[in-house]
């Protein structure tokens, strides 16, 4: 392995984007970090707690971080693969009734993301969109 090849190498696993919808958020976080950690100093509480709430609110501001990353992905060019379409656990993969599009029956494959996933969704297979519907969420509301 040569040193260009093997620094190649690390410069892909290291680079770590950020996706554009968290800059804001990310912002505001550091700002409350760098807001409430002065702030901890002026309270009259031990030293140690004072780290321990310094540590948990870095852990805090890192977490919403790693939530907005946004990876770059390797993908295998097959027409005959399906790569799922999401970071997670697959729960269902079942038989369901699509009434809107297709107005048929169709193979549903949900995928559970926790909070520790990417949060990021990924074209499963290559073609053109011949419909798109906007379905506002439930919990927002």
């Amino acid at each position: 392995m040569t040193a260009v090849s093997h620094f190649c190498c690390i410069k892909i696993y290291f680079i770590m984007r950020i996706h554009k919808e968290g800059y804001v958020i990310i912002l505001i976080s550091f700002i409350l970090l760098g807001f409430l950690v002065p702030l901890l100093g002026l309270i009259s509480i031990p030293t140690w707690v004072q780290y321990v709430a310094w540590g948990i609110l870095l852990l805090g501001f890192m977490w919403v971080v790693r939530f907005f990353r946004y990876p770059t992905r390797g993908l295998t060019v097959d027409d005959l693969i399906i790569m799922c379409p999401a970071d997670g656990k697959i729960v269902a993969v079942e038989e369901v009734f699509e009434p809107e599009y297709f107005k048929d029956k169709r193979i549903q494959v949900s995928v559970f993301m926790s909070p520790n996933n990417v949060h990021v969704n990924w074209s499963p297979v290559s073609g053109a969109f011949s419909y798109v519907k906007y379905h506002a969420g439930k919990y927002l509301k």
